[in-house]
């Protein structure tokens, strides 16, 4: 898929938002004293994602103190920064979508970070999602707003209300 066929996918859907700073992933369980725990970082993460859509919701006029019962889709796009010791011309080929990231995290990973961090906020449970689509790009311009990278974020609420 392209960049562009991305971008039009996302801004298709219902409900979308940014989440600022590099993309993370979901990170594997730790275990400690017979507990399964989530580290902290993945549960920040999630929750700053789940604050970003309930905002996002919010600002689409539909409630949030009740999710989604039906099916939904959802689209996201990770944006990276470009190594900045990257030689100029493969900064600017990164830029214009002719180079991909192949850094951590794992796209699935991503992913997870990403259902994880809207359930019970934009659906009942992460098995109602029937679609996801998750790319990585490179930040496409030098940008003071996005040094880091973002997170780009579109849900479509395919089958049953959100009310």
């Amino acid at each position: 898929m392209s960049y562009a066929e991305d971008m039009e996918r996302l801004m298709a859907c219902a409900v979308t938002f940014e989440v600022p700073g590099r993309p993370k992933g979901k990170e594997r369980p730790r275990f400690a004293g017979g507990c399964v725990y989530t580290p902290r970082a993945t549960r920040d993460y999630e929750r700053l994602i789940g604050a970003y859509a309930k905002s996002a919701i919010r600002r689409e006029g539909l409630r949030e103190s009740s999710p989604c019962a039906g099916s939904v889709s959802v689209c996201a796009i990770a944006y990276f920064p470009v190594p900045k010791s990257w030689p100029k011309k493969r900064r600017e080929a990164a830029r214009r979508g002719e180079e991909r990231p192949t850094c951590k995290p794992d796209i699935d990973n991503i992913e997870k970070a990403l259902l994880d961090g809207v359930n019970k906020i934009a659906y009942t449970d992460d098995c109602q999602v029937v679609d996801a689509h998750v790319a990585k790009w490179y930040e496409p311009a030098l940008t003071p707003k996005h040094p880091a990278g973002r997170l780009l974020v579109g849900i479509d609420i395919a089958g049953g209300t959100h009310d």
